[in-house]
């Protein structure tokens, strides 16, 4: 069971079945309606050939996960079954909530979204299209499309020198040693001084390693 999943259990289990809404946790923006969810799962994949027998995972890119939600936010109802949204949203009027999301969506602030078909975390609002007319009523009509960012750790590798062919070695060694001797910026470019070459005496030495 994914991180998604679980929190979205235990929500359920303490809160029961809590209303949709959208936002920082801390500072959620409760949807009255959410009239349709469309969640888009899809890959890039080249237009050019392949060659016969390459890994052909190579050539697809997977592009994040995107759910477009049509929303409608209204101000607080003060009635018996209204009441436990009006309190949950701090009785904000629909205009506050969408500026509100205007903010969230020009400052790429990461949201969680609780809506009908789950919890998700870990979301940027990329888009808020807006629909007013006579038949919207006093009420914020609107579609919002929510794009999924895909965090990845970063590592690092330590390369012994001696298992690298000769060439390589050599320009790796060359590399640390210019970085440690030459001058940076503006007075290198004045001395023109070179990068110290005659580190090549060093490559066989197994002890040194290389860090990318």
């Amino acid at each position: 069971m994914g991180v998604d999943a679980i929190v979205g259990s235990i929500a359920s289990a303490v809160l029961g079945a809590p209303p949709s809404f959208i936002g920082p946790l801390t500072s959620p923006i409760i949807i009255d309606v959410v009239e349709s969810e469309a969640p888009e799962y899809s890959s890039e994949v080249t237009r050019d050939p392949v060659e016969c027998g390459t890994d052909i995972t190579d050539h697809v890119l997977d592009k994040p996960v995107s759910i477009t939600l049509d929303c409608i936010f209204t101000d607080p109802q003060l009635s018996v079954t209204g009441m436990a949204a009006a309190i949950a949203s701090g009785f904000m009027p629909w205009k506050t909530k969408r500026d509100e999301l205007r903010k969230m969506q020009a400052n790429f602030k990461p949201v969680i979204m609780s809506i009908p078909s789950g919890f998700y975390m870990g979301y940027i609002i990329e888009s808020i299209s807006e629909t007013y007319g006579a038949q919207s009523g006093d009420c914020y009509r609107c579609r919002i499309v929510c794009t999924k960012i895909n965090v990845v750790a970063s590592s690092v590798g330590i390369v012994n020198i001696a298992l690298l062919p000769p060439e390589l070695a050599m320009a790796v060694v060359a590399e640390k040693k210019a970085g440690a001797k030459t001058p940076k910026g503006p007075a290198a470019q004045e001395s023109g001084t070179p990068a110290d070459t005659s580190a090549a005496s060093n490559v066989g030495n197994t002890e040194d390693a290389y860090a990318y």
